[in-house]
């Protein structure tokens, strides 16, 4: 919403030190607090901006909200314990490679997988 424009705006401008409109990764290294605060407010990474080269306003704002989207489907997630329910999906495997099955799958098998026994349990 619009505070939270309002304050995207805010660490940007603060952050571009040369005020060009882009934020460099050494902008971005010389105002890490001002980023990590951000970051902090929405549970992120610390690390959510780091190697990304420049930045238009645009991007950073696009890059933000999809780490908080992340973030959220990531609470969603642990909520529901996904993890366990996918490790009882998958089959085979020994204990010093437990996902031999999977690895050797190619993309579209591994989409074939998911649906069929991911989804279905």
């Amino acid at each position: 919403g619009g505070a939270l424009d309002g304050r995207l705006r805010e660490v940007f401008e603060c952050v571009d030190g040369d005020s060009d409109g882009h934020l460099s990764e050494e902008e971005r290294r010389m105002k890490r607090q001002a980023l990590t605060s951000l970051l902090m407010e929405h549970g992120l990474p610390f690390a959510a901006f780091d190697g990304l080269g420049t930045l238009s306003f645009d991007d950073f704002v696009a890059k933000f909200r999809r780490e908080v989207e992340i973030a959220r489907k990531e609470q969603a997630i642990a909520q529901v314990d996904i993890r366990r329910r996918v490790a009882e999906c998958i089959q085979g495997g020994t204990p010093d490679e437990p996902l031999a099955r999977l690895e050797g799958m190619s993309d579209r098998q591994m989409a074939s997988w998911w649906r069929e026994r991911v989804t279905e349990s």
